[in-house]
């Protein structure tokens, strides 16, 4: 007995160590596979980040808040996001838009940003399409001197036929000086005998990749109420008292605007007196003549549109400059 109590106690150290050492490698298993998760998990994350700087976001991938636009003169209209600046024209032809860079609810031209510009007109010449693509084409070569036409397809503007056309050229500011900045622009046309619809989106070059998403967005949102549309460019002229013939609906339209904008007569009549070219004179007189004077309005045909080109009271010889001396013979 003795002798086997003896040999217990030499197989005592050897069991302890045993015991020890698997300790120590159960240890250094799990200290392993923890560092070799956390090496794992730390290159997921930087590969995660590679991705993200290597492929910038595209802005128009999920669009912002929209709102809706809608001409009421010429019937088109489209979506747009809701941050963003526009306003309309005087005559209601169309409209601009552009990004609200400093949340001023005004154009910031310091910065080149996207621009959205819709527009319709009455085709009083009865231009082609065609001819209206090369005007369009000589009219930009005089503005842009490296101006392009990288591509012409055919597609649809709310639901009419029309001509797309890619763009490229370089900026110019205010004084007509050329920048330095690269600019992508799409422009849509839809041409008829009567009239006319345009759609022109522009962008820096270097931002157009991140904006594509959202400019086809917003083209794909373009609506026409043809009915409209066609009320508006086959309108008939309006003859009133002494104007012979010559006189629009369009003419008196923009003059009313301008009167009841500008001047403190609340009801009048307007009346045509007459009209050379591009060029017309109208009259607006009060209907209660203690009420005020006469009003003269000098007008000018541009781009097929009627504007006021000045107005006042009284005879305006400084007009005689600039229009056309017939305009101021009677019949």
């Amino acid at each position: 007995m003795p002798k086997q109590k003896q040999q217990k106690k030499k197989k005592g150290p050897w069991i302890i160590i045993g015991v020890l050492s698997c300790l120590v490698l159960i240890l250094l298993v799990i200290v392993g596979s923890y560092l070799g998760y956390r090496l794992i998990r730390r290159g997921i994350e930087e590969g995660a980040v590679n991705v993200e700087v290597d492929q910038p976001v595209n802005e128009g991938a999920t669009l912002p808040a929209m709102a809706s636009y809608t001409n009421s003169r010429y019937g088109f209209s489209f979506s747009y996001p809701v941050n963003w600046w526009w306003y309309e024209s005087e005559n209601g032809d169309g409209a601009y838009m552009s990004p609200d860079v400093n949340n001023l609810d005004e154009f910031n031209d310091s910065q080149t940003i996207i621009s959205w510009t819709a527009y319709g007109w009455r085709n009083s010449g009865s231009q082609t399409m065609d001819e209206f693509l090369v005007e369009n084409e000589v009219g930009n070569s005089q503005v842009f001197a490296d101006y392009t036409v990288e591509k012409i397809s055919d597609t649809t503007l709310g639901g009419l036929s029309a001509k797309r056309l890619d763009e490229t050229y370089t900026g110019v500011d205010q004084n007509g000086v050329s920048e330095t900045e690269a600019m992508k622009r799409i422009a849509i046309y839809h041409v008829d005998d009567n009239g006319g619809l345009g759609l022109i989106i522009t962008c820096p070059e270097d931002k157009w990749e991140q904006k594509q998403v959202m400019i086809e967005k917003m083209i794909d949102s373009y609506k026409l109420n043809e009915s409209v549309y066609e009320q508006e460019v086959l309108g008939s002229d309006e003859v009133i008292g002494d104007s012979e013939g010559f006189e629009s609906e369009e003419m008196l339209t923009v003059a009313r605007e301008v009167v009841e904008g500008n001047s403190s007569i609340n009801d009048f009549s307007l009346e045509i007196d007459n009209q050379v070219g591009d060029w017309a004179l109208v009259t607006a007189t009060p209907s209660n003549p203690q009420e005020a004077d006469p009003l003269a309005l000098l007008m000018f045909k541009e781009n097929g549109a009627w504007t006021v080109w000045d107005f006042g009271t009284g005879t305006k010889e400084i007009w005689m400059d600039y229009a056309p001396v017939e305009l101021w013979e009677t019949n």
